[in-house]
């Protein structure tokens, strides 16, 4: 495998991964509409965890146009 589509096949994996994750953050959220406590801290954590993927879907992009 080339050096180049090494990386961008791990960013894609490595995006899918960060959907699954805020997936259960939203499913999570929805179940404790009234804890709010735990509400804040997943809000903070989906917030966290969408500037991750667009980290690693820059970094692919970025990949692509260096190929």
């Amino acid at each position: 495998m080339s050096k180049k589509k090494k990386p961008a096949k791990i960013n894609g994996a490595a995006s899918g991964k960060v959907l699954e994750i805020k997936a259960f953050l939203e499913a999570l959220s929805i179940l404790e509409q009234d804890c709010y406590p735990a509400n804040v801290l997943i809000v903070i954590a989906k917030e966290k965890v969408m500037k991750v993927f667009n980290n690693i879907e820059t970094t692919r992009k970025i990949l692509k146009l260096t190929d």
